[in-house]
């Protein structure tokens, strides 16, 4: 690339490991480089922002806490939006939704969304499973519905789900976010899809404890959820390793369906979330500065 076809600016997008080597690399061949979507150092191995203060021409970042972040160490940086906020589809027809996959619209909706991954599902299921048999013992005004990860084979979700005579939906996840009366989540992009659709949630997440350890060494933040993160304080309840327990489980989804003030102030919390992400076009801001430093 440097030689031949030598370009004005390069555009990394997101995938810091191999970016950033690829950032070090055209820099040193005196390329320009912008990166949309840069590592997440807020969250862990803050070090990287080194190396993006010595390699990286401007960050485009996604979330509004991190222009006030990169510039603490002197790196141009600009706003551009999150890119969920103009690729999400509107909110499903809740009517529609329901009579489609054979719900009844007099009765909440709870539904869980255990994940993307199998080892997600070998240590989250069954403690999801058993909330929501408890739920479904304590309330008879409840249904629930699980969301299948379309790149899991049914045979891996089979094997998880077992005999559980959950409704499980594949393939429309943005739907049944938009439509739920309260979710149970593993954490992710999940959340933050969730919180575009202002629908109240709970994260609940345990994962094999080596891990969980090497994330506490590596972590820069003391909150998981998107949402969190974003507002600076708890508004999603995080439910993690240890705690993540059925009991702890139902009792959180009982507040946020039956708790008038608390469900009220997490959707209202999560309409301002909303807002700080604005209603930029993403993309299209990407390609403004970038005719601006090309072109102008």
């Amino acid at each position: 690339m440097k030689n031949e076809y030598k370009p004005d600016l390069v555009l990394l997008i997101d995938y810091g490991a191999f970016n950033l080597c690829v950032a070090k690399f055209l820099h040193d061949a005196g390329i320009k480089i912008f990166y949309y979507i840069p590592p997440q150092v807020w969250a862990s191995r803050k070090y990287r922002i080194k190396f993006i203060q010595k390699f990286v021409d401007k960050v485009l970042c996604i979330f509004p806490f991190e222009k006030p972040l990169y510039a603490q160490y002197g790196i141009d940086t600009y706003y551009c939006g999150h890119p969920l906020v103009s690729q999400l589809p509107p909110a499903a027809g809740r009517r529609e939704f329901f009579r489609n996959h054979g719900l009844d619209v007099e009765k909440r909706l709870v539904s869980v969304f255990p994940g993307s991954r199998e080892f997600e599902l070998k240590n989250l299921m069954p403690v999801f499973k058993e909330a929501v048999r408890r739920l479904k013992d304590r309330h008879s005004d409840l249904q629930f519905c699980i969301s299948h990860a379309p790149n899991l084979s049914n045979e891996v979700y089979e094997k998880y789900l077992g005999d559980c005579d959950i409704k499980v939906i594949k393939g429309e996840n943005q739907a049944l976010l938009s439509v739920s009366d309260a979710l149970i989540l593993a954490s992710g992009t999940v959340a933050l899809e969730a919180c575009l659709y202002k629908t109240p949630m709970i994260i609940a997440y345990k994962g094999p404890q080596i891990l969980y350890w090497l994330y506490l060494l590596v972590r820069c933040i003391k909150r998981v959820c998107l949402p969190n993160i974003i507002a600076d304080k708890d508004i999603v309840p995080e439910i993690l390793q240890s705690k993540a327990t059925p009991m702890n489980i139902v009792y959180e989804i009982e507040e946020i369906l039956y708790n008038s003030e608390r469900r009220e102030q997490m959707i209202k919390d999560l309409g301002c979330v909303k807002e700080q992400l604005s209603d930029k076009n993403s993309a299209l801001e990407v390609a403004k500065v970038i005719d601006t430093e090309l072109f102008s």
